[in-house]
């Protein structure tokens, strides 16, 4: 059974390169406000961390090469050096070569490929120009 959890980058206006994903469950509570839960409780009650909305991104779970958990929005390298960009469709977790428009099944691809960043934090990752 795949575990069920999600991660988004915390919303820190004053200090952007500070920001760290926080993991959990993801609450909705306006277009402008949205909230992860962790995982535990606290003696005083229910924390919850204000996250930005377009980071929140699901587990996959899958784990690349080295164990690393693969989410959503993650960036992969193959063994031969092509990018991708593992995203959520209605049958599952795909990989998403955008740049020509070729997916491959993240399935197959986990166990020989590795998470080097995420189109988050890392979107100079990402270039146009197609690396294969």
């Amino acid at each position: 059974m795949r575990t069920i959890k999600f991660r988004g980058l915390e919303a820190n206006p004053y200090c952007e390169e500070l920001r760290t994903f926080l993991y959990g469950t993801p609450l909705f509570i306006t277009n402008e406000e949205n909230y992860i839960l962790p995982n535990f409780w606290d003696y005083e009650g229910l924390n919850k961390f204000k996250v930005l909305k377009k980071t929140i991104s699901q587990f996959t779970g899958l784990f690349d090469k080295n164990g690393k958990e693969i989410y959503e929005g993650d960036i992969i390298e193959d063994t031969l050096g092509r990018k991708k960009i593992v995203e959520y469709f209605q049958d599952g977790f795909w990989l998403n070569a955008s740049f020509d428009g070729a997916e491959w099944c993240l399935r197959r691809e986990n166990s020989s490929s590795k998470v080097i960043g995420n189109i988050y934090e890392n979107p100079e990752l990402i270039s146009k120009t197609p690396t294969h």
